[in-house]
């Protein structure tokens, strides 16, 4: 089982925060924050309240995401779906678990805010001779 801190940390980098924006978005100041992220042996290491450790296993992709999916769907770092021979089973039993785990989210029973003050933008750098023609 995955430490506290550990937990945090793989969180912070999943949603690609700050310390800052990290507390903001559990609510809690840094300074707490910063005591739960402390090695256990240290004086000022307080374990993390069941409510924020709640919050955080309901952080979007906090779960849905398998260990290792990303490496197992995308042979030699090509990050390219050419062809469903490239799955093997569990990956695409792994690839359904996290499209079941996002369901809520597309059906809007759920709210996400993965995304917010993202911009996504879509370039085209030559014509499409599909929709040209």
């Amino acid at each position: 089982m995955k430490s506290q801190q550990d937990r945090l940390r793989e969180a912070m980098k999943r949603l690609a925060l700050t310390r800052n924006d990290f507390a903001a978005r559990l609510g809690v100041t840094r300074r707490a924050l910063d005591t739960w992220l402390l090695p256990d042996g240290s004086k000022e290491h307080r374990a993390m309240p069941a409510m924020a450790a709640k919050v955080l296993a309901e952080l979007p992709g906090a779960s849905a995401l398998p260990a290792g999916l990303r490496e197992r769907i995308t042979p030699r770092g090509k990050p390219h779906l050419l062809s469903v021979e490239q799955f093997d089973r569990a990956a695409v039993e792994d690839l359904l678990a996290v499209a079941e785990a996002m369901e809520p989210i597309a059906r809007r029973t759920k709210v996400t805010r993965v995304l917010e003050g993202a911009v996504l933008a879509n370039l085209f750098f030559e014509p499409s001779t599909r929709t040209r023609s």
